[in-house]
């Protein structure tokens, strides 16, 4: 099977990001490592001698490209960045990313740097980022990678660790990273663990020594007991950190609102309190607000600005709800985030745009044990594919038919469920051929589910055959890439010894139940 090359830009002024510039290049090519089972190749792109004559078509036939700067901006990269944001307006292609290194205090910087920042914001209403390490772009690489060439990547954090595909990045510290970096209530937590802490270790030895009073003891447990708080609490909000910048990222290169440019700020600058009281603070009466006063018109009749307007908004509340998602110490954030999806979700059907609204919203249903309500608008989204009013993709499609499939399940309506599950596996065993890093494991969660379906209506050879398929898939899985898969090769083991216990082939679930 041919290899797809993913191709990145790193454009940087020449007299400055030496250093940053090649250890994003280093960046890149470690990362292929860890891609080499996906059947992809990530490649570097700089501007050197050797390619200067070539550099704007290679700048613009790119995949991602990321402008980074210091103090001053050069005139070639300046005008790559200019190619590369017409190239992407004009095609969707490259993606563009600005960042900018923040110059410390008492420094000067040179005067092309505000005129550029300038035109970044108010000309391409685009929006930039600020760091001080380099571990901010390599995750900013990351992250734009999976929501364009790679969608099927997957990126977890665990503390200040980064998984891809379960596996460490040992080359980047996510608490270099600048919502990590910048986050006073990260830090709050963290000064009070590392107290905590040094207490802890003071007490250790004399309690292991057992020869203290109870009021020790007691002392001994109130400690014990707050540091594994904190350390709860550290990753929860770190956790936090990782999903709001991951949502950030999504939204990165559309045209934003300046209400969304100030809320990823506040967000980047760590500030997550003042980015939801923003986001969550009634709207001004601005251009948007006096476009929906206007009497409606049909979406054949909008102009393109008045669409970008539109869907700048609905941009703009989905990064609500993914606030709201993560914030758990705000009262009712699951009625905000309800009503948010009835606030948006009547304009993106009325005018066809954002429609996986519908989607997101029949999810969040599901897990707030609303199916029936959450049927309607999945059914919906169908309804839109299969008149053809808007694309969806295979992938599209098989991931409907897998909520739809939970969602009927839910209610007992049991044959639509099957025929969901199965329309679903279809998808995924043709999709899986074609790149099995990719859709395997969904492939597996398929046959899972299935298999779950067929044990509830006690069809038990039907629901042990799925049951297999989906323990052969996750055993090779796992063998790859042990973090990433072993808890859902533990979950099958557990569905099968279940099945076999009921079965009364106790040798086969006392295996089963062992290698869980």
């Amino acid at each position: 099977m041919e290899k797809k090359i993913v191709n990145i830009f790193i454009g940087t002024s020449r007299q400055e990001l030496e250093k940053e510039r090649v250890a994003l290049e280093n960046f890149i090519y470690s990362l292929n490592d860890d891609l080499r089972s996906s059947n992809v190749k990530i490649t570097p792109i700089v501007l050197t001698e050797d390619n200067e004559d070539e550099i704007d078509s290679l700048v613009q036939e790119s995949d991602l490209s990321f402008f980074i700067f210091f103090k001053r901006v050069d005139d070639d990269v300046h005008k790559l960045f200019r190619e590369a944001y017409e190239a992407f307006k004009a095609n969707d292609k490259p993606k563009v990313y600005v960042f900018f290194k923040n110059v410390p205090a008492g420094e000067e910087e040179d005067r092309s740097l505000p005129s550029f920042k300038e035109e970044v914001d108010k000309s391409y209403g685009h929006f930039y980022g600020n760091f001080d390490y380099i571990d901010t772009i390599k995750l900013k690489m990351l992250m734009g990678m999976k929501f364009t060439s790679l969608g099927f990547i997957q990126l977890q954090a665990d503390g200040d660790t980064l998984k891809l595909n379960g596996k460490a990045v040992d080359e980047l510290d996510l608490g270099k990273v600048s919502e990590y970096v910048n986050s006073k209530e990260l830090k709050v937590l963290q000064e009070e663990l590392e107290k905590v802490e040094e207490k802890f270790l003071q007490m250790k030895p004399l309690y292991f020594k057992g020869d203290q009073d109870n009021e020790f003891y007691k002392q001994f447990a109130a400690v014990q007991a707050k540091r594994e708080r904190l350390k709860r609490d550290i990753d929860d909000l770190q956790q936090n950190i990782f999903n709001l910048s991951l949502e950030m990222m999504h939204n990165y290169t559309n045209g934003m609102t300046p209400r969304m440019k100030q809320a990823y700020r506040l967000l980047e600058q760590g500030d997550r309190e003042g980015c939801v009281q923003l986001l969550m603070e009634p709207e001004n009466i601005d251009e948007y607000e006096r476009q929906q006063r206007r009497s409606r018109v049909k979406r054949e009749q909008l102009k393109e600005n008045e669409i970008k307007m539109l869907r700048n908004h609905i941009y703009e509340k989905r990064f609500a709800i993914g606030i709201l998602e993560e914030t758990e110490q705000l009262p009712k954030r699951y009625e905000e985030i309800d009503s948010i999806y009835k606030d948006i979700i009547p304009e993106a059907e009325e005018y066809l745009i954002e429609l996986t609204l519908l989607y997101d919203y029949a999810e969040f249903l599901l897990k707030q044990n609303r199916p029936q309500e959450g049927i309607t608008y999945a059914e919906k989204l169908k309804k839109y594919y299969d008149d053809g009013a808007i694309e969806a993709t295979d992938d599209d499609m098989a991931k409907l038919y897998n909520l739809l499939g939970l969602l009927y399940s839910d209610i007992q309506r049991l044959e639509e469920a099957e025929e969901c599950y199965k329309k679903a596996m279809e998808i995924y065993e043709r999709l899986a051929k074609e790149n099995p890093a990719a859709y395997e494991p969904n492939l597996a969660a398929s046959y899972n589910n299935l298999g779950n379906l067929h044990y509830t209506t006690q069809r038990l050879k039907e629901a042990e055959k799925c049951y297999k398929k989906a323990l052969e898939i996750r055993e090779r899985l796992a063998k790859e890439n042990p973090a990433a898969y072993e808890p859902m090769l533990a979950a099958s083991y557990n569905n099968l010894g279940i099945l076999y216990s009921d079965t009364q082939r106790l040798k086969e679930a006392e295996e089963c139940y062992k290698k869980r």
